[in-house]
């Protein structure tokens, strides 16, 4: 066996990630970021009130809202895209699957019958 001076490929890679975690442990330990969320832009203490829509938490309605039509391509045409897609056919109006693409051509044959009966 080969013993070459210097660091070899793991040593390099233990090491970075050692570092990555005592980085993260140090911005943590800070409590700066926790800190920063408790309390409000004045300094009072008073908790933040924002909207869901603020915090990126939006209510989806049952159907897609009216608007462009959207089209989706399907590739992998088995049961489980086939599903996928009867589930975004029935998610509102305007909705179109455009292409199929699978390695088998009967699992495509398949789809496209039972895409068509669902939307006909």
């Amino acid at each position: 066996m080969d013993n070459k001076k210097g660091i070899n490929r793991r040593q390099f890679l233990t090491s970075a990630a050692m570092i990555g975690a005592a980085g993260t442990v140090g911005t943590i330990g800070s409590g700066s970021v926790l800190s920063s969320c408790s309390s409000s832009a004045s300094g009072d203490g008073a908790k933040i009130k924002k909207t869901p829509q603020e915090l990126g938490m939006y209510s989806f309605a049952e159907k897609a809202p009216d608007g462009k039509p959207l089209t989706a391509g399907l590739i992998g045409c088995g049961s489980r895209g086939t599903g996928a897609a009867l589930q975004f056919l029935s998610a509102g109006e305007g909705l179109k699957i455009t292409h199929l693409a699978d390695l088998f051509p009967d699992r495509m044959a398949s789809c496209r019958e039972k895409l068509s009966a669902e939307k006909g």
